[in-house]
């Protein structure tokens, strides 16, 4: 876009993007090759990712139009997998409070598929993208690396029925560990002894199985985000380990 086109006195602009969508809100930032951030007048705030947009229109007639040499930088993917996964691109991305009957904090991502494995493709080099696809763990969210072209990527596909399980079991392993600590916290106040023998008895046996839990379930948890490998062994979209990996 023309760095020099002047915007309303209000900061006001609307955006246009490839869907044939427009939003209209209040300019927060734009980063040439990137993205676009709006504040639309409901307070939700709207990020564009660069490659999406067609057009920037500033006040009631000044346009900003898409110069095609000032398209984002592109890279070459090379990738492979297990046949079906998905490499997907970030779209948009938006986040606010809803004035809804229960107000609450919103954040919404919009997401379009870049690359179904095994797959060759020219993507938009400076966007957000993930590990996807049907019963698949969905990695987390990671940039390509710079400076690679064509860029090799290895998609390493984790089960989605693994992964929510490993969720279910932490969190149940904490229940656990609150109930059993409140029972050896309560047990002293209960005058009789062979009842409160039984109940700290109870509360060591919730602290250390929902330990157990909680220390399998956050390790499997971690394990088995997906993600993709670069051939040089670089991992993006792998959740980081809790303990920092020795080096020699």
């Amino acid at each position: 876009m023309a760095a020099s086109t002047a915007f309303a006195d209000d900061g006001t602009v609307s955006v246009f993007t490839k869907d044939g969508a427009e939003y209209r809100g209040e300019l927060v930032e734009r980063v040439p090759n990137d993205h676009v951030t709006i504040k639309e007048a409901t307070g939700d705030v709207k990020r564009f990712a660069w490659a999406d947009v067609t057009e920037v229109r500033a006040g009631e007639g000044k346009v900003e139009k898409k110069d095609d040499e000032a398209r984002p930088p592109q890279v070459r993917l090379v990738v492979d997998g297990e046949p079906g996964v998905l490499l997907e691109r970030r779209q948009t991305e938006a986040e606010g409070w809803n004035a809804t009957i229960w107000p609450g904090y919103a954040y919404v991502e919009t997401w379009e598929v870049a690359c179904v494995a095994p797959c060759k493709t020219v993507v938009d080099a400076a966007s957000t993208y993930r590990v996807n696809g049907g019963g698949v763990a969905a990695s987390r969210n990671f940039s390509l690396p710079p400076g690679r072209d064509p860029l090799k990527l290895h998609l390493v596909a984790r089960p989605a029925l693994l992964h929510g399980a490993a969720i279910a079991v932490t969190f149940a392993g904490g229940l656990l560990t609150l109930a059993g600590a409140a029972s050896l916290a309560s047990s002293p106040a209960i005058s009789d002894a062979a009842a409160a023998a039984d109940v700290r008895g109870l509360g060591w046996a919730g602290v250390a199985t929902g330990g157990i839990m909680l220390v399998a379930g956050i390790a499997t948890w971690i394990l088995t985000y997906s993600y993709a490998r670069t051939d040089d062994g670089t991992s993006l979209g792998a959740a980081r380990p809790l303990v920092p990996r020795l080096v020699f």
